[in-house]
């Protein structure tokens, strides 16, 4: 669906600073089946902000990165994300997440809940520099996912994170968070072709041939106000033209 669907764009995510978008994917099926919809989070290479330690137009390929990653583990972290051609060019495209806003996700981190140690695995693991409490997702049926994940994978330790609780306490290889951590780490030791360039050369996102910069054209767009739960800071987006 993500991959093969076309891409409809719905607004802007306001207070995105690499440009996130909030799409409407669809997908035509044959007669007489109907068309399937599902929204999305759209992050075209061609908006991302230039980082100091990050190289140029490669954090949409970390964010596809951080999803295999989480399949490897088997522990569903990161929302299914794909790598795919846009409105914008090349790009990654997440599923929307409707979260459960009855949950309190401050009382969740500083009550050190179990369900966020994994995460706090994972990001040691994937060496997450922006681990916000925005980027968790809870869901009505109480797993929680992890979002943003464009500032993994750098090769100097980069880990910040407000999931602290575990510091210092070993994980037991008996348990599913040892198990697993076995998977994480080779996936991370032999992560598929999804940076596409090697050190020193741009990615194909950025080579000759992508699509203009949606900067300019993005006020053509109706702003995306966090008003209840979805993957962009743990809210979904009501629109205003």
């Amino acid at each position: 669906m993500l991959r093969e669907g076309e891409i409809q764009l719905v607004g802007r995510l306001i207070g995105s600073t690499n440009h996130a978008m909030l799409a409407r994917v669809t997908r035509i099926c044959p007669p007489p089946d109907p068309p399937q919809t599902i929204d999305a989070v759209y992050k075209p290479t061609a908006g991302e902000r230039p980082l100091d330690d990050f190289p140029d137009g490669t954090l949409s390929r970390r964010e596809v990165a951080a999803y295999l990653v989480s399949e490897a583990t088997g522990w569903g972290i990161v929302p299914p994300t794909v790598l795919r051609d846009g409105p914008f060019g090349e790009g990654a495209l997440q599923a929307w997440v409707d979260v459960d806003e009855a949950v309190d996700m401050v009382g969740m981190v500083f009550g050190d809940d179990p369900r966020l140690r994994r995460i706090a695995v994972f990001d040691a693991a994937v060496n997450n520099a922006d681990r916000k409490g925005g980027h968790l997702l809870p869901l009505p049926d109480g797993h929680v996912y992890g979002v943003d994940h464009g500032v993994c994978f750098h090769a100097e330790d980069k880990l910040r994170t407000l999931l602290w609780g575990w510091r210092g306490q070993p994980l037991d290889p008996r348990r599913r968070h040892g198990q697993s951590l076995a998977s994480v780490l080779q996936a991370c030791r032999s992560p598929p072709d999804v940076f596409g360039s090697s050190p020193g050369q741009e990615p194909p996102g950025r080579q000759g041939g992508g699509r203009d910069d949606p900067a300019p054209v993005l006020h053509q767009l109706p702003h995306a106000r966090p008003d209840r739960a979805g993957p962009k800071g743990a809210r979904p987006l009501r629109l205003r033209r």
